[in-house]
Order: C-alpha cells, then structure tokens, then sequence
C-alpha cells in the first residue's frame, strides 16, 4: 500500500521542479506525490447551465466537480538527468529523421519540377514570349504547381497563332477599288441603331488577312439563334468559303492588327466550296 517515506535527498518532478514536501510511496515503494484532477468533463465546475434542460449536474464526476487522483513521480537528480539524457537522445533522433524525410521529400519534389520544365520548356518559352496579360497568369499558375494541361496548352499555342497571323496581315486593294473578295465568315453581330440594324462581319482572306463590314446585309451562310433579337448570329458552318464583291472602304488597325474596311458587298453566285 502507498505511504509515507522520508526524503534524504532533494526530489524532483519529471519537468526538473524542486519537489518541496514529505513524498510518499506507491505500490513499488518509488517516491510519488498524489493529486487531485479536476473533472475533465465539467472543468472541476460539477455542472454547467448548457445543461439545465437535461439536468445542471455533470454525470461524469455526479457534481463534485473532482477527477482521478493521479500519482506524479517523483525523481532523485541522478535518475532525472539518466531520463533527461535518453529524451535527448530520442529527440535527436526524431529531429533527425524528420530531416531527412523532409529532405527526402524536398529532393523529390525538386526533382519532378525539374523533369516538369525540361520536358515542357517549349511551351513555357512559348508562353513568356507572347507578353499577354492573361497567358502570364496562367503561365504563373503553371510554375507554381509545376502541372499544365492539355486544355493550357491549347490556349498558349492558339495565341501564339492569333498574335502570329495579326503580326502578319497586311491591308488588302487600295482605297476606293471596287474588288472580289474569297473570304470565310468568323464572326458576326448585330448592333441596333436608330435607322435599323447594323451587322459587323469579321472574315478572313486566304492569306489571313483580316476583312470587315458592317451594315444592314448579312453576309454568309448564317442563322438566327432563338430570338431574332439575340446579338450575336451563328455561322452555319465555319469553313466555309464564299466569294463577294465590294469596295475597300479604308484601311485602319486594331488592336495592333491591320484591317481592311469593305462597303457595299455584293455576293457573288458561284461561291467556292
């Protein structure tokens, strides 16, 4: 049974705290200090008043508010610095291994970016030549988690062309030239005015060359989509060719491409197909 024993020598606690008091002894006859816990339910409060619906006592401790009584060992200085010596000793090799690990796992990830921008550095090249606001979001994205797809790629190199084709166009016939044209229809919208409406056409020459219009013709092979109210047309099929005649108008630039401005289109029977 537990009981009393009289200290010789100082006595600490596991922390390294001087003990100060007459230790007692458990069942092994090792020098211990016995203490009440607080109820870990209540708090040591014997009840709360979240639960006065149910009943304000804690069924844990029945109202006393009181926990097990717990045994602190107590420690001569000889056998705390022996513990402390081999806690050291595991925490160094815990440290350790977490470095390594950490190390193990940093040289892994550095590998797999490595091998992430060899294998895509064309297209990470591509992608900071173009100098476009939103492909250097993406592209920041991109090096950050080391990951592109198939979707991203596709962008990159569609803009890369659309900036290619713009830095290659070129102003078509001379102002006032009444001329054919073979174009293929890109876009088409609808503008309401006060005289009616107004489509603006958007094609394409066989050397890319960007041709616009914009008047109360339509153009193309195009239908309405649901009301005949909605802004934009659609193009029936985007491939397709078809041959007009019309006076270029002027020749102006936007957005850094050079277009060529047509006026009174008149389409021509044998389209291209």
């Amino acid at each position: 049974m537990p009981g009393l024993i009289v200290a010789t020598m100082s006595l600490y606690y596991r922390d390294g705290r001087e003990f100060n008091g007459t230790p007692e002894k458990n069942a092994k006859g090792k020098p211990v200090v016995y203490r009440q816990t607080k109820c870990s339910r209540c708090g040591g409060a014997g009840g709360s008043d979240n639960w006065k619906f149910t009943g304000w006592t804690c069924y844990q401790c029945g109202g006393s508010g009181k926990g097990p009584v717990v045994a602190d060992k107590l420690y001569i200085k000889e056998k705390l610095d022996k513990l402390n010596a081999t806690q050291a000793k595991k925490d160094a090799k815990r440290a350790a291994d977490n470095a390594a690990r950490i190390a193990a796992r940093d040289a892994e990830r550095a590998a797999r970016r490595a091998a992430f921008f060899a294998e895509n550095a064309e297209i990470i090249k591509l992608a900071e030549s173009l100098q476009d606001s939103f492909i250097d979001t993406m592209l920041q994205t991109i090096v950050d988690h080391a990951a592109i797809t198939e979707r991203q790629v596709e962008v990159i190199r569609s803009k890369a062309a659309e900036i290619a084709r713009k830095n290659a166009a070129q102003f078509v016939g001379t102002i006032g030239e009444r001329r054919e044209f073979t174009c293929t229809l890109k876009k088409i919208m609808r503008f309401e005015g006060r005289f009616g409406n107004s489509y603006l056409h958007l094609m394409r020459d066989s050397e890319n060359n960007t041709i616009k219009y914009m008047g109360s013709k339509v153009l193309g092979n195009v239908r309405w989509e649901g009301d005949r109210d909605d802004r934009y047309l659609v193009i029936v099929d985007q491939n397709e060719i078809f041959k007009f005649i019309a006076t270029v108008d002027s020749h102006e630039e936007y957005k850094g491409e050079k277009q060529t401005v047509v006026a009174r289109p008149k389409e021509v029977e044998d389209a291209c197909k």
